[in-house]
């Protein structure tokens, strides 16, 4: 068990003399981002749509929710508005959760490219070989209300 002198009116660790080099922490945000949903080229309405991050380093935490209707619009889905910039050797990690009107079946697959501020959704359809597609249109049903809900990480 390690123990950190503390000091007593606040119980909190007190750090003197130390020296971390090069491994200073130089950017640390949080705050919130508003998720968009493209289908095709045409941004889709929201019914509503809340995003949270925390930037530590060069590491983006995400959470966001959009709750939308597909009308007619047809096309790749994806999510816009990340709150920065990903890496240009951008890696990712997400989950994909949505609710009962998106076909699921394969599961979906979030992705973020490089130098974007975009999720890809993809899927891995059955006979393809592990080949994924867009997730589209043909997955969420006209005029089906939705939710989606990715969190996740980033590079920046």
């Amino acid at each position: 068990m390690v123990t950190y002198p503390t000091n007593l009116k606040t119980n909190t660790p007190i750090f003197t003399n130390i020296n971390l080099g090069d491994e200073n922490l130089d950017d640390y945000d949080e705050g919130t981002w508003t998720p968009g949903v493209t289908i095709g080229a045409v941004t889709d309405t929201l019914t509503s749509s809340r995003g949270r991050f925390t930037r530590i380093g060069d590491v983006v935490y995400i959470h966001g929710t959009a709750t939308f209707n597909r009308l007619t619009n047809t096309g790749a889905i994806k999510v816009t508005g990340l709150p920065f910039t990903s890496a240009a050797n951008n890696l990712t990690v997400l989950s994909f959760l949505g609710s009962s009107g998106i076909d699921q079946a394969p599961p979906v697959i979030p992705q973020i490219g490089n130098a974007t501020t975009d999720i890809t959704l993809k899927s891995t359809p059955a006979g393809t070989a592990g080949s994924t597609v867009a997730f589209s249109d043909t997955h969420v049903a006209a005029s089906t209300a939705v939710t989606m809900d990715i969190s996740g990480f980033y590079f920046v």
